[in-house]
């Protein structure tokens, strides 16, 4: 059985923020299981949780999760937490 992942990010809302998430899951070979976002206009955030797999091995998954990490980097983004279900 393959694990997924369940990282949630919490940022300055702007566009493009669940495409960049979106595409680099998919570049790395990610398939997305669940997708949640929301954006508190009031505050100017924006959130979203994207439940996924990775194909292959548990290192492959680990890798993706800390592309996701580097990707939150490059938004400005705060990843809360990836969990491994």
């Amino acid at each position: 059985m393959t694990s997924s992942w369940l990282p949630t990010l919490d940022c300055e809302d702007r566009p493009g923020i669940a495409a960049a998430v979106s595409g680099f899951l998919a570049e790395c070979g990610g398939f997305i299981l669940d997708s949640q976002q929301y954006a508190h206009l009031d505050a100017g955030r924006f959130f979203m949780r994207v439940e996924f797999k990775a194909a292959g091995y548990r290192r492959v998954a680990r890798g993706v999760c800390t592309g996701c990490r580097a990707a939150g980097a490059q938004l400005d983004t705060f990843i809360r937490t990836i969990v491994s279900r």
